[in-house]
């Protein structure tokens, strides 16, 4: 079997004895040198090479247009849509004006009629879900109808101002080439065509006076597989384009042998592992392709594999995004924007963020002093004059990012090159990230003279938004030979391109096919009615270039992750792994394997076993106290119960600009402890006292807990004066509940209460202290009830028990049930108790009572069976047999 490259120049040169007289049109610039070393490697002499051109820049050498920039012609499209409605907002309509450059490119190359598009919708009558020819139209229908004629009277202005100054978009172009092709073309002769597929209106108009006119011809390359399957959307485009022109297909798929192993990874970055192995060890010393579907895992899998592989090109060649100093810039950038950065005070989340960047925390004298301020205090700001950098060069930084305002267009420009240069200044020693600044700087002089020539002035927001757009197509060359063994390739890169070895990365809907994100003013029954491409149209397009790139394979790797979490990101493995366990199945020729990594877990290493230091903490652990919220921790994870009760790690507490649910429970709490503490009887007398109370007691604890005032502010606020009104409807509903059953005495609150017993271990009895802290203890007319307060909603259900076991699930009625323990075994207690919740954002139903077996009575028998119960649990956790692991369900703490 013969590469579709090589058969084709083969086929070429049998044809052509002089070849520097034909022009070989390719798809992408990549193919080119395909090409190029095809013919370098079946030429027997030296000769002159042929022209070898890609489509797109062969179409626009043909027109006498020059083409305009895409940025360039946005901004002359806002000028004139400025010039048509004085009243319009540049700003704004210059953040959609790429959408509508997408949209008229397609209008163009797809030759549409605008008349009938912008100014004749009414008279389409089989548009199939709504319809705008009918008598009476209503408001909506009719304004839609209004927006389109305005639309399609400032593309004609738009257009009709570049052709005046021969200039054209390059759907333009298109179109101007495609209806003048005999002028054009005459003198075009030898076009050899070679590996198109998706062809847009234009195109196929182009290429087929070229055919007809015996000018060229044509070698595509496609399976029949899927070519003759009327079903299968990978053949869609030569069935619409090549069907016709009988050109042969190859039959690889179903003639030649395959193995294709379909791998199954629990993360992405498990997938670049997975890569490694195959190169390293499966496909040693073999020439591999690697398609990246989502490719921003180039330059990670390309680092990863050229340690021990020399060998190794990454022909997209590295983003600038990768380099430090442009994450540095854009993320001060944005943060300044949005008001994040001040010269004289600094929140804790930016002061977090920025030591994330090397080149600040290096450069920091004092980091450790301003985290334990930021703790000390309490509070989300401090002072930047307490920051100690090495250098003024940081403060000056800061200065100039703090007049990079949202709403500032006072030449916007300049300041953006001061930033620039300011940020050029703090990496003068490190070259390469200077040349990336000397970039971006150039880009900010191109914005700044095209600003200039056109005469618009754009806002601080427009003009970050469009330096991002140029930084993201910055990319920097990484040496590596296209001769290479092992080739790292974009999905779009590989068309025409064939490899024995191919592994295909990030198999997941998310990228293949990849999600249309594309933006559009045009509806998709308007897109089908004109022909115009929609989201069937992208699909098929990837299917066939997926299809197509592992026709020719023998080794073929596909590798997804399966994603554990739900939600917005849930991406499935594609469904292009399963249409090949499907449709490949039945071919003798074709092995399918599945390797199915997510049963050992990603964290695999970090799960912990027992040992003699570990069992000589957890005895520590049982002396110094078992807790409720210790077993519930168990419960609900055992890896980050070992990490916080064996190891005692703690996590970071530090002010963030949100406030937390526990720090919100901790104002609540010390509120209704101050509130109750005041009064031993509790009637209808001291609750009305306290209603008048809560608000200044509320508002005096949550100030000591938050110096900052932060509680008060913004969102933190809207939460603030809401748990106001659930703590007065709380009182109030108090108040009802003492004049129906009457009043309570207050025995205690904040109570800590402990006891002590010893417990079996391996043949050794082990001294345990059980201790917690009672929120409340009343004593009411049907005896002791223990009060538990929470911020949050806690649903009654939650609280109601049949049998122990269901404790693990249910941590609130855990948590009563061991104040019970805690208090029967303190105070000798035998009579019946209650325990209650107190959620005081359940308005409905605040005071919720712990249920056993449909009684709010829990008797010693009750406790004693829950004593047995946590004994258990500790004699598992003291087992020298247990692994403590992560619970998938759980959510991940900071070292789990």
């Amino acid at each position: 079997m013969d590469k579709f490259l090589d058969r084709t120049i083969k086929d070429v040169l049998l044809k052509n004895k002089k070849l520097n007289n034909i022009t070989l049109i390719v798809p992408s610039e990549r193919t080119q040198w395909e090409v190029k070393k095809s013919l370098v490697n079946q030429l027997t002499k030296p000769t002159i090479l042929p022209k070898i051109e890609s489509i797109h820049n062969y179409i626009i050498s043909l027109s006498p247009l020059s083409l305009i920039d895409n940025y360039e012609a946005e901004l002359i499209l806002s000028k004139k849509a400025k010039l048509f409605d004085p009243n319009l907002n540049i700003n704004e309509f210059y953040s959609k004006s790429p959408e509508l450059i997408k949209d008229f490119n397609n209008i163009e190359r797809y030759l549409i009629n605008h008349r009938k598009l912008f100014y004749e919708l009414s008279n389409i009558k089989d548009i199939e879900n709504w319809s705008l020819n009918e008598l009476k139209l209503s408001e909506n229908q009719q304004k839609f109808i209004e927006n389109y004629e305005k639309i399609g009277n400032l593309f004609n202005e738009f257009k009709k101002s570049l052709i005046e100054e021969k200039k054209g978009t390059s759907g333009m172009i298109y179109r101007d080439v495609a209806e003048n092709l005999v002028n054009y073309l005459e003198k075009e002769n030898n076009l050899i065509l070679v590996g198109l597929n998706a062809l847009s209106k234009s195109e196929e108009l182009i290429i087929d006076y070229i055919t007809k006119e015996n000018k060229g011809e044509i070698y595509i390359d496609v399976d029949n597989f899927y070519a003759e399957d009327q079903d299968h959307e990978a053949g869609h485009f030569y069935r619409k384009h090549f069907l016709k022109k009988k050109i042969p297909t190859i039959n690889y798929i179903q003639n030649s042998n395959k193995k294709i192993n379909l791998h199954q990874s629990n993360t992405v970055g498990q997938q670049i592992e997975i890569v490694n192995n195959i190169i390293n060890e499966d496909l040693k010393n073999q020439e591999v392709t690697i398609i990246t579907m989502d490719e921003s895992l180039g330059p990670i899998i390309y680092e990863k594999i050229i340690k021990n592989n020399e060998q190794v090109n990454f022909s997209s060649g590295l983003n600038i995004n990768y380099f430090e100093c442009t994450k540095v810039l854009k993320f001060l950038l944005e943060n300044a924007l949005n008001g994040n950065i001040n010269k004289d005070k600094i929140n804790h989340t930016i002061f977090s963020s920025i030591l994330n960047f090397k080149i600040f925390s290096n450069n920091l004298n004092n980091s450790f002093d301003i985290e334990e301020e930021f703790r000390k205090n309490k509070s989300y700001f401090i002072s930047t004059s307490k920051i100690s950098w090495n250098n003024q060069d940081f403060n000056s930084l800061l200065n100039h990012l703090s007049s990079w305002n949202i709403n500032d267009n006072n030449n916007p420009v300049n300041k953006l090159k001061t930033i620039i240069e300011s940020l050029k200044t703090i990496y003068q020693s490190i070259e390469e990230e200077k040349k990336v600044l000397n970039q971006i700087l150039d880009k900010v002089e191109l914005i700044k003279h095209l600003l200039n020539n056109h005469n618009i002035e754009l806002s601080s927001l427009q003009i970050t938004n469009t330096l991002n757009r140029f930084i993201n197509q910055i990319k920097i060359p990484i040496i590596g030979s296209k001769d290479a063994k092992i080739q790292i390739l974009g999905l779009l890169e590989s068309r025409a391109i064939d490899a024995k070895n191919i592994i295909y990365v990030s198999c997941n809907e998310d990228f293949l096919p990849k999600k249309d994100t594309e933006k559009s003013i045009l509806p998709n029954d308007l897109k089908k009615y004109f022909g115009l491409p929609f989201k069937y149209e992208k699909e098929a397009l990837f299917a066939y270039y997926f299809y197509r790139s592992l026709q020719y394979s023998t080794n073929i790797d596909l590798i997804s992750v399966k994603v554990i979490n739900k939600g917005l990101h849930f991406s499935e493995p594609s469904r292009y792994i399963k249409q090949i366990e499907k449709e490949f199945s039945h071919f003798s020729n074709i092995n399918i394997t599945k390797k199915d990594y997510t049963h050992s877990r990603a964290n695999n290493n970090q799960d912990v076993v027992n040992d003699i230091k570990s069992i000589e903490s957890i005895y520590k652990w049982l002396l110094n106290g078992v807790s409720a919220s210790s077993i519930i921790n168990y419960n609900k994870c055992s890896l980050e119960f070992y990490y916080k009760y064996v190891l005692k790690l703690k996590e970071d507490s530090i002010p963030e600009k949100f406030i937390k649910a526990d720090e919100w429970g901790t104002g609540i709490h010390k509120t209704l402890e101050k509130l109750y503490a005041e009064n031993e009887i509790i009637d209808d007398r001291s609750l009305k006292k306290m209603l008048d109370k809560h608000d200044k007691f509320m508002d005096h604890e949550f100030q000591k807990i938050f110096k900052d005032k932060r509680h008060l502010k913004g969102k933190n606020a809207i939460v603030y004066y809401h748990y106001k009104k659930c703590i007065n409807h709380f009182l109030n509903t108090e108040l009802k509940n003492v004049d129906k059953l009457g009043s309570f005495k207050i025995i205690d609150v904040e109570k800590e209460i402990q006891f002590e017993d010893t417990i079996d271990i391996n043949n050794n009895k082990k001294k345990i202290v059980y201790k917690g802290i009672i929120d409340r203890i009343d004593s009411t007319s049907n005896g002791i009830r223990l009060i538990d307060y929470k911020s949050g909603f806690v649903r009654p259900d939650e609280l109601v028990i049949s049998n122990l076991n269901s404790l693990n699930k249910k941590s609130k009625a855990l948590q009563l049930l061991f104040y019970s323990m805690l208090y029967v075994n303190h105070y000798k207690h035998t009579d019946n108790i209650t325990s209650q919740i107190i959620s005081i954002k359940n308005t409905y139903h605040n005071s919720i009572d712990l249920i056993i077996n449909k009684e709010k009575k829990i008797s010693n028998e009750n406790i004693e069976l829950f004593k047995g119960w946590i004994e258990e649990i500790i004699l598992n956790i003291s087992s020298d047999e247990i692994v403590f692991t992560h619970n998938l369900e759980s959510k991940y703490c900071n070292w789990c």
